[in-house]
Order: structure tokens, then sequence, then C-alpha cells
């Protein structure tokens, strides 16, 4: 398939753009802050009622609650909402990712 071209772009304050940086280490980077703050990102998932799957190495992270789906692979920032690919958001940070999860997951 290849790599998914973002239509959407979030900048993150948290885990932001350092120039100059190898594109590895700040996927590793960025993949490591948002590994650190899981607590909160299941404890959000919690209060919403969302299921939670982490695969491949925990790289692939799948939301879902009913007929709901929701995609983000933090080291890539990519989130795709519902399959639409062709309209995935690119956002670094799980903040920013739980603000946009709430509109697809409302409290139940």
């Amino acid at each position: 398939m290849g790599r998914i071209k973002c239509r959407y772009k979030v900048r993150s304050a948290l885990v932001g753009f350092i120039p100059g940086e190898d594109p590895q280490e700040r996927h590793s980077r960025r993949f490591a802050f948002n590994m650190a703050h899981l607590e909160t990102i299941q404890e959000w998932r919690d209060l919403r009622g969302v299921t939670l799957n982490l695969s491949c190495n925990q790289h692939h992270w799948n939301f879902r609650r009913g007929d709901r789906r929701a995609d983000w692979r933090p080291s890539s920032a990519n989130l795709v909402i519902g399959r639409r690919v062709q309209h995935a958001i690119h956002v670094h940070d799980y903040r920013s990712v739980l603000k946009i999860l709430g509109r697809v997951f409302p409290y139940a």
C-alpha cells in the first residue's frame, strides 16, 4: 500500500519538530512519549467505553466502539477514522488524538 498521504496536519506542542533531527529518531521519540502516557489513554478509553487494541509491537493502535473505528500509528503520526485513508490526519501526540477522537466517540 505504501505511505499514507495525510490531508490534514495537527501541530504538536508536546512532541514538536526539531530541525535537523534524524527522522528515525524523531519517530522513536514521539512513539516513546505516547507510550509513556498509555495509562492516561486507557483512562480516557474506559470513560468513553472504547476498546483499544495495540498491535504491530504497539505501533498500531485501534480504537473501536460499536461500528465506529479509528486507527492511529503514533510513530508515523497517521490517524485514520473509519477506514477513510484518503482523509488521514497527521497528528503526533496523544492529547491531540484524544481531542479528535472525542468527537468520534462521544460519552456513552
